[in-house]
Parts: structure tokens; C-alpha cells; sequence
């Protein structure tokens, strides 16, 4: 090697050495930014652990068919109606409800009852048909079967609606709808709604009959998973457990430990 080769050489080194250390800080800084984001994500949560009622557990008791009788005025058969009603659970949206779908559509198509996104209501939402809707909000009871109020905020001509449901025992159900027309004023009756539980002896001594493995209500509805038998309450628990079996016998059998 020659004087030059060797000087040019010395003069390269420093480079070099700058280099190979900006190369390593910048793979230091993008495995510690890879660590951060890993540790950002949250957890991946079990299917199962979105289909759990949550404060809704305790109207399992509701979830079933219904036979129904409605007034307009209490004790007429003026205006009087027979209807069919089913209440089932619904997993569809990001928390769990409950639908009562109605086969008059009298006083509802639909109603559909929730818990607030602050968990420190009950909300009842009333599809009365394609294009009439109404919220309702009511507090959660301390203890159900109970009877709940639900009232509307005041409409654009001041006046609030109130959906009042009473549960007796496991196989009596009543709705009743009331208007007030002004805050002077008192709710008159719109219509009531009382229903029967059909095949209500299946209803009693719920104790001995099969448990739904979504919800932990009546189970009803047999499903068949790897050549087993298990149960579930309503078809939207049935929906739910064909999307992930496996997850949801294992919660249910995690719960029942």
C-alpha cells in the first residue's frame, strides 16, 4: 500500500464509523417504536365476551313468545286487538338488546331495550312503523321481574310520551302507552297491551329447565355442536352461538364453575 492509499484510507474510516452507528440507532429506535405499538393495541377480546347481556341479564325472564290483548281503553272492547309478540335477544349492534317484535303493529313494530353508552340508564327505542320512531329512557331497577317507566323528551309541540312495563311473575306481561300533552297536564292511556306467555307452564319452575348457554335464560331452542345437544333461548342466542360455538361452550362452562 502506498503513502496516499494508506492516508485516503484513515481519512474514510471516520465515515464509516458514523455510519454504521446511524444505522444502529435508527434500528434500536425502530424496534423500541415496534415494542410501543405492540403494547398500544389493546388485547384481542373472545367473540363470546360481546355476547354477555351485561346489566340486561335479568330480563332473561321477558325473552320467550307472547300472546297479547290490546285496549284502548281499559275494560272496552271498542278498538280492541289480538296480537302475537316475540322478544329475543340482539347481538347485532355494539351492545346487547333486547327486541319485542309485534305482529299488529298497533302500537309497535318494534321495540328494542338497551342499556346507555354511561351504563346508568335503560333505553327503549319504539319503531312504530317505517318511518316513526321514539326513544324512551328509564332507570335500571334494583330487582326485575318490576315494573319500569320509560318516558320521551318533550316533541316539537311539547308533548311526552311514557311506555310503562310491568312483569308479573314469569308468564303476565303488560305495556302501556300514554301521552302528555302538556307539562301542566296528566298522561292519559293511549293503549295497553297485556300479554300471556305461550305455553306458560314451560315458564314455571325455571330452576329444572335447561339454561341458554349465551345468556343463561330458559333454554328452549336445542343446538347440536361436535355431537352435542345444548340449549339456547331465542333465535338471536342461536344466531350467536353458530358464530362461534366453541368460544361460547367454553364461557358457559367457565361461568358455571
Amino acid at each position: 500500500m502506498t503513502r496516499s492509499q494508506h492516508h485516503g484510507s484513515v481519512r474514510q474510516s471516520p465515515l464509516v464509523c458514523f455510519a454504521a452507528i446511524l444505522l444502529t440507532a435508527m434500528a434500536v429506535a425502530s424496534t423500541i417504536a415496534s415494542g410501543e405499538n405492540r403494547q398500544q393495541q389493546p388485547e384481542e377480546q373472545p367473540k363470546s365476551a360481546a355476547l354477555r347481556p351485561g346489566l340486561l341479564q335479568p330480563f332473561n325472564s321477558v325473552v320467550g313468545s307472547w300472546r297479547g290483548v290490546g285496549q284502548l281503553k281499559r275494560g272496552s272492547r271498542k278498538g280492541a286487538w289480538q296480537e302475537k309478540m316475540v322478544c329475543r335477544w340482539d347481538f347485532s349492534a355494539d351492545r346487547p338488546a333486547i327486541r319485542f317484535d309485534s305482529d299488529s303493529n298497533r302500537q309497535f313494530e318494534r321495540l328494542t331495550l338497551t342499556v346507555s353508552t354511561d351504563r346508568k340508564q335503560l333505553l327503549l327505542h319504539q319503531k312504530i312503523n317505517e318511518t316513526s320512531t321514539r326513544t324512551f329512557h328509564g332507570n335500571i331497577p334494583a330487582k326485575w321481574p318490576a315494573r319500569i317507566q320509560f318516558v320521551t323528551e318533550p316533541d316539537d309541540n311539547g308533548a311526552v310520551f311514557r311506555c310503562t312495563i310491568v312483569q308479573l311473575k314469569h308468564i303476565r306481561l303488560v305495556v302501556l302507552f300514554e301521552q302528555q300533552v302538556s307539562s301542566a297536564g296528566s298522561f292519559r292511556r293511549l293503549a295497553g297491551i297485556g300479554y300471556t306467555r305461550q305455553g306458560h307452564k314451560l315458564a314455571q319452575g325455571l330452576e329444572n329447565q335447561r339454561e341458554c348457554l349465551v345468556t343463561g335464560g330458559l333454554g328452549t331452542i336445542p343446538v347440536q355442536h361436535k355431537g352435542k345437544t345444548w340449549y339456547v333461548c331465542c333465535e338471536g342466542c342461536r344466531q350467536a352461538f353458530e358464530d362461534a360455538p366453541d368460544e361460547i361452550i367454553t364461557d358457559y362452562l367457565d361461568r358455571r364453575k
